[in-house]
């Protein structure tokens, strides 16, 4: 992949809903889901936490954590 390309993640809504087994992936979602490492890691977070809320403070504390070591 080259560099400036952004590459379209499942939202994090979607993949809790399928994790949370409250809805299935279409044939697009579920190829991008066992293809893409971010994504099965939230997967993973969604299925370790309680609540979607949770998932996404993992999410920040951990990109926060990101640019603190980048910077620092």
């Amino acid at each position: 992949m080259s560099r400036g390309t952004r590459v379209e993640h499942l939202p994090i809504e979607t993949i809790w809903e399928f994790a949370k087994y409250q809805t299935k992936l279409s044939a697009t979602e579920f190829s991008h889901l066992t293809n893409c490492d971010e994504c099965v890691g939230i997967l993973g977070l969604c299925k370790m936490f309680d609540s979607i809320a949770r998932v996404q403070q993992h999410l920040n504390e951990r990109r926060l954590g990101r640019r603190k070591s980048a910077t620092g």
